[in-house]
């Protein structure tokens, strides 16, 4: 008799650490709105404390792009929010770095 294979229909569960990337870069994409608009409001002059809004998020889309990395390596979940994390916290973190590099110089 030849083996019959059995196929199972779960619906995979959401990433959790994927969903916390999405939560960042979503944070972190605010936090960036926020401080340019400040920043044009005060024609540059805001402060040291926008700066640090800045780092924050900084921080946060750097951590945002590594918890969607590392939650590819969860099993039986879904990966969607794993890559829509991973994009918009790395397109974040380039577009911080960038922005913090040119007021460098």
């Amino acid at each position: 008799m030849a083996k019959t294979k059995r196929y199972t229909f779960i619906k995979p569960a959401l990433s959790a650490d994927g969903i916390a990337s999405v939560v960042m870069a979503i944070l972190s994409g605010l936090m960036m709105a926020a401080d340019i608009l400040i920043s044009f409001r005060d024609s540059g002059n805001s402060g040291a404390w926008i700066g640090g809004i800045a780092v924050t998020a900084i921080l946060i889309a750097i951590y945002g792009f590594h918890l969607g990395i590392t939650s590819f390596r969860e099993k039986n979940v879904t990966t969607g929010p794993s890559i829509i994390g991973s994009i918009l916290c790395g397109l974040l973190a380039i577009g911080w770095l960038t922005m913090f590099f040119l007021g460098l110089g």
